[in-house]
């Protein structure tokens, strides 16, 4: 699945959850947080934490894999898709996380800097 907005990753997240037979609660439960944060991650809310919404896709077996946009010719509309949900990798092969700007510095103001590749 191609995810370019909050609101698809809320989709991702919850057309899992009810795959893997999970209620909000049983996913708040799990990953420490009230079940009102579950609901309002589903509801494509704002200011969520970005490492728990990491978290969510690791209790639900998903993997964020980013890619770097290809460039969009003079013709297209269409923006680059700026993300996919993957499989989870294989034990102990999960990529180390970017948390930081090309410059260094942590990303500040950015809920979504995880799902671009900065170069």
């Amino acid at each position: 699945m191609q995810v370019e907005t909050m609101r698809d990753l809320s989709s991702l997240v919850r057309s899992t959850r009810l795959s893997r037979g999970l209620t909000q609660a049983e996913l708040a439960a799990r990953l420490g947080v009230s079940r009102d944060w579950v609901v309002r991650l589903e509801q494509a809310g704002t200011r969520l934490e970005v490492q728990k919404v990491l978290d969510v896709l690791v209790v639900l077996g998903l993997q964020l894999d980013v890619h770097e946009a290809a460039q969009p010719s003079a013709s297209s509309s269409t923006p680059a898709p700026r993300a996919t949900a993957a499989p989870e990798p294989p034990e102990g092969k999960k990529p180390p996380p970017n948390d930081s700007t090309p410059q260094g510095r942590p990303a500040k103001n950015d809920p979504f800097a995880f799902l671009t590749k900065r170069t």
